[in-house]
């Protein structure tokens, strides 16, 4: 299953750099909104190549059809719970990956 978000992401990330720059605060609500933007296109990409209808979906994971739903328009902040009974009724697994882009303490964690 591909991943492939970057041209998104980097469209994102222009838009971000434009007008955050100086706002530890604003920059943290757009990186919020980057990974919910992110994780539901992740999560449709899945469940269509998956072939399955969202209520296909929730039959399966236990979920409500309307909490598929949620999770595919990143209107909201699921548990990893959540995500994962998703991940499961589709065939999918999540990867993480944490990276340190500067040394040192990063004072209110921007």
């Amino acid at each position: 299953m591909g991943n492939d978000c970057s041209g998104e992401r980097n469209v994102f990330l222009e838009w971000l750099d434009e007008r955050v720059e100086s706002e530890p605060e604003a920059r943290l609500a757009a990186r919020e909104e980057e990974v919910r933007l992110y994780l539901a296109s992740a999560l449709r990409r899945a469940r269509n190549e998956a072939g399955l209808t969202q209520a296909q979906v929730a039959e399966v994971s236990g979920l409500r059809q309307s909490v598929v739903s949620h999770l595919e328009s990143a209107d909201h902040n699921p548990t990893i719970e959540t995500i994962l009974r998703y991940l499961s009724a589709v065939g999918a697994n999540l990867v993480m990956s944490v990276t340190v882009e500067k040394k040192g303490l990063n004072p209110g964690g921007l």
